[in-house]
């Protein structure tokens, strides 16, 4: 009898123990189903920081005006998007600039814009309602939520596409012969053909006088270029390429940098730059293709085999009849103003170049192609570079017919950023040329894609990367 009593009494203890644990228990619940909540929210606020500091990193390029501009598109892209259902704003005070420093994984402020490359966004939430604390006996009716994003630009990459060229191209061995401060102070010309030197150049096809203005005019006109693609080359005489070449010199807007080139080469005799233009300049993108070290290293023909029986180096078959080989010009590594060198061709072997416009409907024909080519480039010269300054070139050895020809086609490796600063159009096929400066130090982020092989100052540029 006493068992069963005190059993009976024992039911009544359960009802007593829920009713007693029961603000308990719903607090925790409302806590927990907000603590939820604050998490739903904070994953927002997290996402559009990161979203707001990568925008915001895009902008940089180390400048002040940079700085301005990461700091309206980090606004810009938070209040597009919203936490806990209303628009996020950011303040300037929520947006810091530094450096990453990621030997120590640390983000460093600084405002001097040269140093800025990454951008922090920190985003704060204090006012999120909550649904059931603050009916519980926790009495919270706001919780807060705070989240942080810092996203650093990459440094750049060697471009490995570009979408605007000029039809010109240099050997990738310059880049192994020569260090960068080198080829700063180096100047290329196109003619005559030889080692350390410049070509036409075209991706795909036969680089014909029509299209080489055309490709001036309008360097996205032929689409893009990509590393893996076949150039063509070429290294005739195409005179009203230089006088298309010429008009844009003096038309363009770009100075000769002193700061960054030095001191502005002498103008050469017979330039087609006006003299009150002389210092202005056409730039862009040239091709880098892989032709092996001969079109960087010199075999000088040996006098004694010469294939005419005499002791002059005229060893190309299709020379003028005056066997000028001046025409062809010597080499002279130490006289970096005046690159010429190496076996330069005579138009004869070019003749078939500017036929080829013929054929595709170039209107210029025989008068500015073959018949052109042909009779300018038998003209004799003064000296190895066909100018009368007494260049130096004619003290350097005269190379082998596979030394830097310019002939053909190669695969393109990488791209380079140029300085075109003078051009002649008057005189013999060699006397017509131009003068050009390569900068590995550009830094133009004009690469749509990666790839490069070559730091020639042409980059592609990363997108933003969150680092924490």
């Amino acid at each position: 009898m006493q068992t069963r009593l005190f059993r009976r009494r024992r039911r009544g203890n359960y009802g007593t123990l829920l009713m007693l644990s029961m603000p308990a228990l719903i607090g925790a619940g409302a806590v927990a189903v907000d603590l939820s909540y604050q998490k739903v929210v904070y994953a927002e606020l997290q996402a559009i920081a990161d979203i707001a500091s990568a925008a915001g990193t895009q902008e940089l390029d180390g400048t002040q005006a940079g700085m301005d501009a990461a700091l309206d598109a980090a606004i810009r892209a938070a209040i597009r998007n919203s936490a806990d259902g209303r628009p996020v704003t950011l303040a300037p005070s929520d947006i810091e600039f530094g450096y990453f420093d990621s030997d120590t994984w640390t983000f460093v402020v600084s405002s001097d814009p040269a140093l800025v490359d990454a951008v922090r966004v920190t985003i704060s939430r204090n006012d999120i309602m909550t649904n059931f604390a603050a009916m519980s006996r926790f009495n919270h009716s706001v919780i807060g939520a705070r989240a942080q994003s810092t996203a650093m630009q990459p440094p750049p990459v060697p471009a490995g596409m570009v979408t605007c060229y000029l039809p010109l191209a240099v050997p990738d061995c310059l880049f192994d012969e020569y260090e960068p401060e080198e080829l700063v102070e180096m100047s290329f010309k196109l003619n005559p053909a030889g080692i350390d030197n410049v070509g036409w150049a075209r991706i795909g096809d036969h680089p014909n006088a029509s299209w080489i203005r055309d490709q001036l005019e309008d360097c996205t006109q032929d689409g893009s270029a990509g590393v893996g693609d076949e150039v063509y080359l070429q290294n005739g005489v195409v005179s009203s390429a230089l006088s298309t070449l010429a008009d844009l010199i003096e038309d363009s807007d770009s100075d000769w940098d002193s700061d960054e080139w030095g001191e502005m080469p002498e103008q050469s005799d017979d330039s087609a730059i006006d003299d009150d233009d002389y210092g202005k300049v056409v730039e862009g993108v040239i091709i880098v293709f892989d032709g092996g070290d001969e079109y960087c290293e010199c075999d000088p023909v040996d006098e004694d085999h010469d294939s005419d029986g005499d002791t002059e180096s005229d060893s190309d078959d299709d020379c003028d009849d005056e066997g000028d080989s001046d025409d062809r010009g010597g080499h002279d590594r130490d006289a970096r103003s005046n690159r010429g060198g190496g076996h330069g061709h005579s138009g004869d072997d070019h003749s078939g170049d500017d036929s080829d416009a013929d054929s595709e409907g170039d209107s210029e024909g025989d008068s500015e192609g073959d018949s052109e080519g042909d009779s300018e480039d038998h003209d004799s010269n003064s000296d190895s570079d066909g100018d009368d300054d007494g260049d130096s070139d004619d003290d350097g050895p005269e190379c082998e017919f596979d030394s830097g020809h310019f002939n053909g086609h190669e695969q393109v490796v990488g791209f380079v950023w140029t300085q075109i600063y003078d051009v002649r159009t008057k005189g013999g096929a060699s006397q017509k040329n131009i003068w050009m400066r390569l900068d590995p130090f550009a830094d133009q982020t004009v690469g749509v894609m990666a790839g490069g092989l070559i730091e020639g100052g042409v980059e592609f540029a990363l997108p933003a990367a969150v680092v924490e």
